[in-house]
C-alpha cells in the first residue's frame, strides 16, 4: 500500500502477479494521486494457496 488519497485496488490477471503493476509503472503513476492497493490473487505471487490445492494435496 503506497500513496495518498482515496483507495484504489489493483488485482491482476489470472497468470500474473501484483508484480506487474509495478514492472508496467502503474504504481509510480496512481500513487501521486491514490493510496494504491495491489493484490495477489488467491494461489498467486504471495497469497496462500486456493483451496482447492489444498484439497487435492490431502486427497493423494
Amino acid at each position: 500500500m503506497v500513496g495518498t488519497g482515496s483507495a484504489i485496488i489493483l488485482a491482476h490477471s489470472l497468470s500474473e502477479t501484483k508484480e506487474i503493476w509495478i514492472q508496467n509503472g502503474w504504481i509510480e503513476i496512481l500513487k501521486e494521486h491514490f493510496t494504491v492497493i495491489a493484490i495477489d490473487l488467491r494461489g498467486n505471487g504471495e497469497s496462500d494457496v486456493s483451496m482447492m490445492q489444498t484439497f487435492i494435496h490431502k486427497i493423494k
